[in-house]
This record gives C-alpha cells, sequence and structure tokens, in this order.
C-alpha cells in the first residue's frame, strides 16, 4: 500500500469516527506520525478492562508531580501474550509506580506475586484469566523489598472513582498502546500526566507531537472506537486543547518548552464536535 493511499485509508476511517469533511480528516490523517499495521486487541474480559484502568488511573496520579523521560505515565511498552498483558516501564519509577498501585481498593482482588517467567511482578485474578505483569524496560526485574511487595495494614488505601463503562475501556485501550501518547516525548521527553478526580486522564507536552498529530494519531489507531455516539470529542486546534470520549481524555499542547500558564492567546474558537 502505498503512501498516499494509506493516508486515504486513515482519512476515511477518522472521517467515519468524527463526522468531519472529508478534506479535514485528510489533514489530519496526513500528520498521523505512529501506524500500527497489527490493531491492538481489547481486553477480553469487563474484569481486565477494570483493571488496566485502575492501572493508568494509579500510574498518572502517582506521576502528577513529575515527568518521566519518553514515558508519559511510566510505560514504555506493552506486549499481549497468551498469559496477559506485559508492561515495560521506565526503570526510575516502576517500582514506585507498581508500589502505588497496590494501594488500591479495587486491586484487592488480585492476587499479585513475584513472576519466575517475566522476572517482574505480577497481578492475577484469584478466580479469572486476568493478569498484568510489570518489568523493566532495560530487562532487569523489578526489586521490592518482600516486605512492601503488599500493602502493610496502616498504609493508607486509595480509591479509584472510575467504574465499567466507556471510560475504562478508554484508559485500557491507552494502556496497550503507549507508542501513541509517547511519541509526544520524542523530542526532549517533558510530559506530564495526571488524573482527575473522576478518574479522567489529562496528558500535558511540548515541543514533541504537534497537537493535531497526536489527536489524528489516536482517531486512526482505534481509541475512540466504539464510544457512544452521546459523547463526542471535541477540538480546540488554536488553543492547543481537545476532549476525547465526553472529557475522559484531555489533551493540552503548551507553547513553550517548559510548563507554565503560558496558554495559546487565540480568542477561543468555536470547537470542532466530532461525533
Amino acid at each position: 500500500m502505498s503512501a498516499s493511499d494509506n493516508v486515504t485509508r486513515l482519512a476515511r476511517r477518522i472521517q467515519k469516527l468524527t463526522g468531519l469533511q472529508y478534506c479535514r480528516s485528510r489533514e489530519l490523517a496526513e500528520q498521523v506520525r505512529v501506524f500500527v499495521k497489527h490493531p491492538v486487541p481489547d481486553a477480553e474480559t469487563a474484569a481486565q478492562v477494570h483493571l488496566e484502568a485502575v492501572v493508568v488511573y494509579a500510574f498518572a496520579t502517582a506521576l502528577s508531580s513529575r515527568n518521566v523521560t519518553f514515558a508519559v505515565f511510566g510505560v514504555v511498552a506493552s506486549s499481549i501474550a497468551e498469559d496477559g498483558l506485559t508492561l515495560r516501564l521506565d526503570p526510575s519509577v516502576g517500582t514506585d509506580l507498581v508500589t502505588r498501585l497496590l494501594l488500591y481498593r479495587d486491586v484487592g482482588e488480585f492476587a499479585v506475586r513475584a513472576s519466575p517467567v517475566h522476572g517482574g511482578i505480577t497481578m492475577c485474578g484469584r478466580s479469572g484469566p486476568e493478569r498484568i505483569t510489570f518489568v523493566n524496560d532495560d530487562g532487569t526485574p523489578l526489586v521490592f523489598d518482600p516486605e512492601r511487595l503488599l500493602p502493610s495494614e496502616t498504609a493508607r488505601v486509595h480509591d479509584y472513582p472510575g467504574g465499567p463503562g466507556p471510560h475504562e475501556l478508554l484508559l485500557s485501550r491507552i494502556l496497550r498502546r503507549p507508542a501513541l501518547l509517547n511519541q509526544t516525548a520524542a523530542l526532549h521527553g517533558t510530559v506530564r500526566c495526571h488524573a482527575r478526580s473522576t478518574a479522567a486522564l489529562v496528558i500535558e507536552w511540548c515541543c514533541g507531537d504537534t497537537f493535531e498529530a497526536l489527536f489524528a494519531t489516536l482517531l486512526a489507531h482505534g481509541v475512540a472506537d466504539g464510544l457512544p455516539s452521546g459523547r463526542p470529542a471535541e477540538f480546540f486546534g488554536a488553543e492547543g486543547v481537545a476532549f476525547l470520549g465526553d472529557r475522559m481524555l484531555e489533551l493540552k499542547r503548551h507553547v513553550h518548552s517548559v510548563f507554565s500558564c503560558d496558554w495559546y492567546a487565540a480568542p477561543r474558537p468555536r470547537a470542532e464536535v466530532l461525533r
């Protein structure tokens, strides 16, 4: 397939998902920077979707006040195999992130053990096939103090505010496609994410991928597939802000190469409402 044919295919896909005019969809399709030939499958069970959504929320919350080089919420890559989902984490934060994850009530139904196969830490359903294994991106195993592997009775336990539905599916898809978001950090690694109390995910970045390129890449790779038609996406190109899935995912691109309160100064335009 030629590059032109590929752009046409992606443009038609974006047009179908958003209802935009074809010429506008093609402008977005031409900016797609990441292309995965084989679509990443969704999690097979609602319990797996839920576990993956909790992981995204916990990691984003843990990283809300710090930047991670080249990994938006600490996940460098993911792979899917018969034994579940494996996440390769940034070695500088991997252990801290998994320790934080274990403080969420919602993962209490999952058994946690060291994995002799992958050399990491595995969370698996006590009565089902749900499973996520965490390893360092450099191939070394995550190192835990055995006494800290599980939260102590005195540890502060956190609540996950999300629930079953399109929101969790969106977070699960993002976890399974880390390359799509990590492209925003390709230039110098300055990316920040945080989660709102509603479990919505906010991504802020500068100087890496363009705003439209990231938005188009997410649409082209199925992140918005199947979201209810009553949950539109809004695209404010001049301001560098978009909302996907009725503000379940919020994208913000800063003007400058450092995070500050300096945003796009253009008057607030009419949003492109993507249905």
